[in-house]
C-alpha cells in the first residue's frame, strides 16, 4: 500500500499526527514544509519525507491520500494525482475546498482504515 500524508505548516499539527504512522501499512510519503522535516526524518525506514516537493510525490499512484489541508491549492493538486482513496478536504464539483462528514458509499471509514478494516466494496 502506498499512502500520502499532506500537512505543509503547522509544526504542532505534524506532531500530533504522527501517530499515524504506526497505524498504516506499506510505503508512507509525507507532504510537508521545510521546518518540519527534523520532526519525520529517520523515524522509520518506510517513510519518505519531501519538502513541498510536489512533482517528486507524483511519482507513484497512491491507495491511500490524508490530506491534513483545506486548502484549496492543496485540493487541485490531489486531483490531478493517480489516488484511490481520500480523507480529509478535498476539491468539490463547485471548485470548492470541501471536508467530507460522512463517508461515501463503498468507502470505509479513516478510523476502519487506521484500524486495519478493509474496504468494503459495495
Amino acid at each position: 500500500m502506498n499512502v500520502l500524508i499532506v500537512k505543509l505548516g503547522a509544526t504542532g499539527d505534524v506532531v500530533r499526527t504522527t501517530p499515524l504512522l504506526k497505524r498504516l501499512t506499506g510505503h508512507i510519503t509525507w507532504l510537508t514544509a521545510a521546518k518540519n522535516t527534523v520532526l519525520l526524518e529517520g523515524v522509520m525506514e518506510r517513510l519518505r519525507c519531501l519538502v513541498e516537493q510536489r512533482d517528486q510525490a507524483r511519482d507513484r499512484k497512491y491507495d491511500l491520500v490524508i490530506n491534513l489541508e483545506d486548502t484549496l491549492e492543496v485540493g487541485d493538486y490531489l486531483k490531478a494525482l493517480e489516488t484511490g482513496q481520500l480523507f480529509g478536504a478535498f476539491v468539490n464539483a463547485r471548485a470548492a475546498c470541501a471536508t467530507p462528514t460522512i463517508p461515501a458509499a463503498g468507502l470505509t471509514s479513516a478510523s476502519s482504515v487506521l484500524m486495519g478494516r478493509k474496504r468494503r466494496t459495495g
